[in-house]
């Protein structure tokens, strides 16, 4: 008898793995026990790794509690984007835009520019979330001028990123990052107004004296000026910094412009030829 009941319920265990999970825990819980579950596991996983298997697990099990909740999709979405997997990211970033468009914006129109490098899409999620957005908008932190920039200088549409530019300048002040103008500067180099590039790239480099992508690309702007001397000045001041791994990086995706050793000899070779 013991055994038959053993087998009764290992039937039904089994039985129950092929139930989708949101059956089981619908039709297994009481709504009071559901609601219970999902704040105990939305605590534990504040603790867990972004990135950890257990982490997605837990996820699978909240959107199952709770399937209408834009949150789950985007936080569930990070670990493929991070990753690369975006034909995995991309439909749970796109599930949380259709639930909550005002929430979820702020955090996938910056995936969209920064990892998927999709820049029209990035920018019509830029331009539609500013559209809904009063006051000053930001994206994940940034200027949503300063990112609506990225993506046109990105797009070689360099009037229109010089454009988004000074908007950020203008709005942020003297809370300006160096940065802004590096990009800047950048798009006036590729776009030919090297005096303005010229004047970008040194207020980047008086705001912050170890702007190594400035010093880069101001070398090269010089370069392109045929002031060889200063050029070389420049170029080895990015190589020092460089050398001692003084750079603007991210953890998970190689940065707009990034600078490479390989980049400062090349260009310091160009130099020597003239000299």
């Amino acid at each position: 008898m013991k055994f038959i009941r053993s087998l009764f319920v290992i039937y039904i265990l089994s039985s129950c793995q092929q139930v989708p999970l949101e059956y089981r825990l619908q039709y297994f819980y009481t709504s009071e026990e559901r609601l219970d579950m999902e704040a105990r596991i939305s605590d534990e996983i504040k603790k867990m790794y972004e990135g950890s298997l257990l982490r997605q697990s837990k996820l699978d099990t909240l959107l199952a509690l709770n399937p209408e909740k834009e949150e789950y999709y985007r936080r569930k979405s990070f670990k493929f984007s991070q990753t690369g997997n975006f034909h995995q990211g991309y439909p749970l970033m796109e599930k949380a835009i259709q639930l909550d468009p005002a929430n979820a914006l702020y955090y996938t129109s910056w995936h969209m520019l920064s990892l998927y490098r999709n820049y029209e899409q990035a920018l019509e999620d830029l331009e539609y979330y500013d559209d809904i957005t009063q006051g000053v908008t930001y994206v994940w932190g940034e200027n949503v001028h300063y990112l609506k920039g990225l993506a046109y200088k990105q797009m070689g549409m360099y009037d229109q990123a010089v454009s988004e530019f000074n908007h950020c300048i203008y709005i942020e002040g003297i809370n300006t990052s160096e940065y802004v103008y590096v990009y800047r500067g950048i798009a006036n180099l590729r776009h030919e107004c090297l005096e303005d590039a010229v004047h970008d790239l040194q207020t980047a480099i008086d705001m912050y004296s170890n702007c190594t992508m400035a010093y880069v690309y101001l070398g090269e702007t010089k370069i392109r000026m045929r002031e060889w001397e200063e050029a070389k000045s420049y170029l080895w001041k990015a190589e020092e910094l460089l050398c001692r791994g003084v750079k603007k990086t991210h953890p998970y995706f190689e940065v707009f412009d990034e600078v490479q050793l390989s980049q400062v000899y090349d260009l310091l070779s160009m130099v020597d030829k003239e000299l």
